[in-house]
Formats: structure tokens, sequence, C-alpha cells
């Protein structure tokens, strides 16, 4: 597609909106009254809520329940038309946005809302050994690297035949966790992001009951098993 795209016939104020994360849907929802027409243009078709992308990350939701299709969200706004593509320039004299297939869209305000981008502060070769979780390409990814991890614990175990300790670092986040990492061979569990996220809370106090929560949990989970003591949890523990 080629030329300038003029999505509705009307001469009311066009608002183009690039980036459907919070910022964009936000600015949206503020219009609703305005008397405006909205073009909101995304390289994705979703909105995704990205504080729960490491429970994505992590196996706890699918990537279907943080993410919601832009269309959908805005299904009631005929003021709104959603378009997926890509910006690749602005021409503030000409007040134009340049979008990958060529095409070109007019506007009268411009609003631009595409997020932020981690920062490996100038050693971009630390990227392949530590991904950014920006996206849900981010999230899968990384759930595919804890998938195999903890497949791969069990040989490791049997390999091991217990002349070393076995510990499982990235992605215990709940006490379930533990326990599936123990099953699969692990001697212990490394867990860095409950200590922080109490200490964020309440400081010393915050990380003592961060600690008691999880402990609580796995005792509950254990009882639910069967089990009575750590030692118990084996391989036929989980499916």
């Amino acid at each position: 597609m080629t030329g300038t795209q003029n999505l509705t016939p009307d001469d009311r104020h066009h608002v183009v909106v690039v980036g459907g994360g919070f910022g964009g849907i936000q600015c949206i929802k503020s219009l609703k009254r305005a008397n405006v027409r909205i073009t909101l243009v995304d390289q994705r078709n979703h909105h995704l809520f990205q504080p729960l992308l490491y429970q994505v990350a992590t196996t706890i939701l699918a990537p279907s329940e943080i993410a919601w299709p832009l269309r959908q969200v805005f299904r009631h706004r005929k003021d709104v038309t959603t378009l997926m593509a890509r910006v690749l320039g602005v021409n503030p004299d000409a007040k134009r946005v340049a979008l990958d297939d060529g095409s070109t869209i007019d506007y009268d305000t411009l609003v631009l809302a595409t997020g932020a981008q981690h920062s490996y502060f100038g050693n971009s070769g630390w990227e392949e050994h530590a991904p950014g979780l920006k996206t849900l390409e981010d999230a899968t990814t990384i759930r595919r690297g804890i998938l195999s991890a903890f497949e791969a614990l069990a040989p490791i175990a049997d390999e091991v035949g217990g002349e070393c300790e076995i510990i499982c670092d990235g992605g215990i986040r709940r006490g379930t966790h533990v326990l599936k990492a123990l099953a699969r061979g692990a001697t212990s569990c490394s867990m860095g992001r409950p200590y922080l996220f109490g200490l964020a809370a309440g400081g010393q106090a915050g990380v003592a009951k961060a600690l008691e929560l999880l402990r609580a949990e796995i005792e509950r989970d254990m009882g639910l098993l069967g089990c009575t003591k750590i030692s118990d949890i084996s391989s036929k523990h989980i499916a």
C-alpha cells in the first residue's frame, strides 16, 4: 500500500497515537469526549500487561492471559481506528507519519507512546546471556529456557550421584516451584525476587513476612502431596 491514508472522511481534529501500551491507551481513554478522531498505530495487534510478563516466563500464566487485542479494547469507540503497522519516521513540518508499508498518515496532534527498552549500558554482548523481558516473545524465550532447565535436572542429578549440591536458580517464585525443583533432583533453590519484594514493601519485616508466606505455601503443598518432610519429595510427585 502506498500513498496517504485517509482513514476517516470527516474534518475533526485528527490525533495519531503511536503505541498501544499503558500510555497510549490512557491517552485515548482521556480523549473519549473530546470530539476528535483517533488513529492508534502499533507494530503488534495487542495490548500487553507488562508487569505480569515474568509470570508468563515462569509458566504461571499463559500469554493470552496478559495480552488483549487492541481492536477489542476499543470495540465500543467509533472514534478510534486501530492500525497494525510500524512507524519508520515522522515529518513534523508536514505533520505526517511514515509507516513500514510505504504509506503515510497525516495528523493534527501526534502522541508518541512507544514505551521503554532495556539497556545493557553499552555492553550489547550481554543480551545473549541476559535477555530482556519486555515482550511476549521475550517471555516465551525465557519460558523455554526454564522448562529446559527443569527437564535437565533429573539426568544431571543421576550423573552427579549425590557427590555435589545441585542448586536450581531462575524461575523460582513460589513454594510449588521449590517442590518441583526438589522433585526433579535439585538439592536446594536460589530465589531472590521474594526477598526483594518483601524488602521493598516493608524492609526487614517485609522480608520476614515474605519468607513466612513462602514457608506456609511449601508446608501446605507438602501436605497435599502427603509428605511430612523435604526428603520425602521425589520424582513420583510430578507428572
